[in-house]
């Protein structure tokens, strides 16, 4: 499958109305002869001088749903006009464990007179986690985005369904093997040494057993019994010294509980957006069966081409990444706003050696900054030397 080198220009009218997208080379054109004007830079859009009476076009959109990576790719007359990647956060959790230290220490350092408060707190109906939260919202945030630029009136979904105790148990359970514990004893450590036969996993003594998790709790472990293992005190000891390694790595089902959890909520948004008539929900194996048909190789801005069953590719895939403020070095409360009238991720153009560049910027130093370019990904160039071309608001396009 040959993916084009360039992405189709986006259009819009004199008033805003999103238009059919057009080639490079006819928007090179309208900007020639005078009859358009750059509208943004990234992804490359251009905005009429004059007014169309009945702007023609209606999309689809695909949307492929992940835990790590989002799909979206959009579809006019059988042809993929615009695909990319976004790229979720990762690290919510932490931060909001993060921020709940720095605010019980404030606390503790300006209110102590104030008696201690608990249990004052009551979830709203439909509350989900934030950190799954903040996965659909980015898809939506796109999805918007998107729309200002595309006439979308349909879109199919791929929502997420797992049955993860059947995947744990490496079968499909019945009835009530879903209600019966994997092994025998009254708690998880009996459990697990009823599992592992009373015997360290590493040397095989019966002595002093004690129990490990193989990926730590702060790293995001948990205390299913996949991720347990019995361990005698030495080889525990030696373990956490770095004196050996544990090669067991279990098996996580974090993405699929994410994506099960905010599914519908998804859901529930995008009706809100287009109609509930022109949402179409899809399920993976579905997906997958399409792509293998198609001949597309597996990733996500595929998959959603794979969603909307075409092959016809005509653009260049973009990465979305979310922008976010950056914090501080010397004090983690406090985020960078702009240095000498730049921020992070500004596109910019700067001269080195006599010689043109455009990139975006990856860092700000005292007297020189860091950009991405197509050859480098830490160019420093200085600020002198260095012009603002375009700043973006909200989401950030990268083409792949």
């Amino acid at each position: 499958m040959g993916v084009p080198k360039y992405h189709m220009v986006l259009v819009v009218d004199a008033k805003g109305r999103s238009l059919l997208p057009t080639h490079p080379a006819r928007a090179r054109k309208l900007l020639k002869q005078g009859k358009a004007k750059v509208y943004k830079m990234v992804p490359f859009t251009i905005q009429l001088r004059y007014e169309v009476k009945e702007p023609k076009g209606e999309f689809t959109i695909g949307i492929d749903d992940g835990a790590e990576f989002v799909g979206i790719a959009v579809k006019g007359k059988d042809k993929i006009i615009f695909a990319t990647d976004v790229r979720l956060r990762q690290d919510v959790k932490r931060k909001i464990d993060e921020r709940r230290m720095y605010r019980r220490n404030r606390r503790n350092r300006k209110l102590r007179y104030r008696p201690a408060r608990f249990l004052n707190r009551r979830r709203p109906k439909g509350w989900m986690p934030p950190s799954v939260k903040y996965r659909k919202d980015v898809i939506l945030r796109a999805v918007d985005d998107l729309r200002k630029y595309m006439n979308m009136t349909r879109v199919v979904v791929e929502l997420g369904w797992f049955d993860t105790s059947s995947m744990a148990c490496g079968r499909k359970l019945k009835s009530i093997e879903y209600q019966q514990p994997d092994f025998e004893g009254r708690n998880r450590r009996e459990q697990v040494l009823w599992r592992d036969g009373y015997k360290c996993q590493h040397c095989g003594t019966t002595i002093k057993l004690q129990i490990h998790h193989i990926i730590p709790r702060n790293k995001g472990g948990t205390d299913t019994l996949n991720n347990l293992i019995t361990l005698c005190a030495k080889c525990h000891k030696e373990l956490h010294e770095g004196k050996w390694v544990l090669k067991k790595k279990p098996k996580q089902y974090k993405y699929p509980a994410i994506l099960q959890q905010g599914k519908w909520y998804l859901y529930e948004q995008l009706v809100d957006r287009f109609g509930k008539e022109n949402v179409k929900v899809t399920f993976g194996w579905i997906t997958s069966k399409k792509r293998k048909e198609l001949g597309l190789e597996k990733d996500h801005w595929l998959d959603a081409c794979s969603i909307l069953n075409t092959n016809k590719i005509e653009t260049r895939p973009f990465l979305i990444i979310p922008k976010r403020r950056r914090k501080e070095i010397n004090n983690p409360t406090k985020k960078h706003e702009t240095f000498k009238g730049f921020k992070h991720w500004d596109l910019v153009k700067a001269v080195r050696s006599g010689k043109k560049m455009v990139g975006v910027i990856r860092s700000l130093k005292k007297r020189t900054l860091t950009l991405r370019t197509s050859f480098d990904d830490n160019f420093e160039v200085s600020y002198s030397k260095t012009k603002l071309l375009w700043r973006p608001q909200g989401l950030v396009y990268i083409l792949m």
